[in-house]
């Protein structure tokens, strides 16, 4: 009866009943807003960039998101020379501000196969190990970090360097944080895990999970991950899940994953929609050792599967690319990479949500 007796009401002052209308007409169309955020539409678009002005082809460099100025950092990386055939490593840096690269300078080290994470406390990019190499492959020990206008030799020795370590930075402990690692003989040899302070590494744990790592910080649980793959001859690939829970490395139970992550993949952590992006990598599934089975795949793990992604265009297969996720801009950039033919690669590529609308309609919601 109330109801009735309401709707009398407004028919006696047609003005409210219109307010009325146009009230409930703007809620339905948040809650239709809403929905449409959920089904986002993620996809890949080149960014086109004139040759001379974006960083030369390389595979295996390192890149981070510098929050303090807004750009993202690529160094070094490793390319086969034309005229001799040798692989060489490269000493350039180069920064990217969501639509044009700047070589801003050429006195890093000469370096491949290393990480870098952006030290948000300290304001720096900080870069780890790697090998320098010019037909010959030279490990080093070293820490460096960029500020934004010069390199700085950071540490001189460490222990366990070397190749296929993980490292990001961690909000809590406010110190970037590597684990694993190895050598070109055992990609997979370590199992220590190290936090650094910009003096020195201090050791954290040796009880780390073991095999190739991508480590990165989770914004939702708050917690380092990381993400393993091995290979047993009995049981083939292994995935697993391991978060660090203070100085101790947790394997969750719950979720064993029904991938490996390949040979030079590409993964950053989305902290917008708190998932994990993959693509690309490199692997032959019969023998266990990456070598002659490149992938083109984009795939997302949300904390409990693994997802392919359909994608009406994508980056074409791809080994040794690198991508960082920009929050500024709630978009992943991958960039370079050598393709399955040994051609070494320099295009640039943007992973966001294509959807009309949304983003807008999403941020004025909440």
């Amino acid at each position: 009866m109330a109801t009735i007796q309401g709707m009398k009401q407004w028919m006696k002052h047609p003005m409210a009943a219109v307010r009325m209308i146009l009230f409930i007409m703007a809620i339905l169309s948040n809650i239709g807003a809403a929905g449409t955020a959920a089904a986002q539409t993620m996809n890949w678009t080149e960014i086109e960039i004139n040759e001379n002005d974006r960083p030369p082809v390389r595979s295996f460099p390192g890149m981070c998101y510098d929050a303090a100025r807004g750009v993202i950092v690529l160094h070094g990386g490793r390319y086969r020379d034309t005229l001799d055939g040798i692989q060489k490593s490269l000493n350039d840096t180069w920064e990217f501000d969501g639509a044009s690269w700047k070589q801003v300078s050429t006195s890093g080290p000469s370096r491949t196969g290393f990480q870098m994470a952006y030290d948000e406390n300290r304001g720096v990019c900080v870069l780890y190990s790697g090998y320098e190499v010019n037909d010959s492959w030279t490990v080093k020990a070293d820490a460096w970090e960029w500020n934004g206008e010069q390199w700085r030799l950071a540490s001189e020795t460490s222990k366990e360097p070397g190749q296929a370590h993980g490292l990001t930075y961690d909000p809590v402990r406010q110190k970037v944080v590597r684990h694993g690692g190895g050598t070109p003989e055992d990609p997979a040899r370590y199992s220590t895990t190290y936090e650094w302070d910009g003096n020195e590494w201090t050791e954290i744990t040796q009880d780390g999970p073991p095999g190739y790592t991508g480590l990165y910080f989770d914004t939702r649980l708050q917690k380092v991950m990381a993400i393993t793959s091995s290979y047993s001859t009995v049981l083939g690939f292994e995935g697993e899940l391991w978060e660090l829970d203070g100085n101790q490395w947790v394997r969750n139970t719950q979720y064993l994953l029904d991938m490996e992550i390949p040979w030079g993949q590409s993964y950053a952590f989305d902290s917008a929609r708190n998932v994990l992006v993959t693509f690309g990598g490199e692997r032959d599934v019969s023998l266990g050792y990456f070598t002659n089975y490149w992938e083109d795949r984009t795939m997302e793990w949300d904390g409990e599967m693994f997802t392919d992604v359909v994608v009406d265009d994508a980056p074409g297969e791809r080994s040794g690319a690198v991508m960082v996720y920009d929050p500024t801009r709630r978009q992943m950039i991958l960039f370079g990479g050598v393709d399955l033919l040994g051609v070494y690669l320099n295009e640039t590529w943007q992973y966001k949500d294509t959807s009309s609308g949304i983003e807008d309609g999403l941020w004025m919601m909440y």
